[in-house]
């Protein structure tokens, strides 16, 4: 799935994926990049520099700084 999602964004030459406003999948990707890299981050690696950019992109705006839920996976 990250193989598809790193080849559409490859392909977008804009800031977000509709252009220079973000909208709401770049939220949802965000968001869904976010958990993967720490629930899994070996599988979020140097293979996805598209999505990484987007992240960054994403992480760097005040609503993802400001609203953050760490990943706090069940013990037991």
């Amino acid at each position: 799935m990250l193989a598809v999602l790193e080849a559409e964004r490859a392909a977008v030459k804009t800031p977000y994926w509709s252009g220079e406003k973000i909208g709401h999948a770049d939220i949802a990707v965000g968001c869904v990049l976010r958990f993967v890299g720490e629930a899994h981050p070996a599988l979020f690696d140097a293979r996805y520099s598209a999505l990484k950019a987007h992240a960054e992109r994403c992480e760097a705006l005040p609503p993802f700084r400001e609203i953050v839920q760490p990943l706090a996976p069940p013990k037991g």
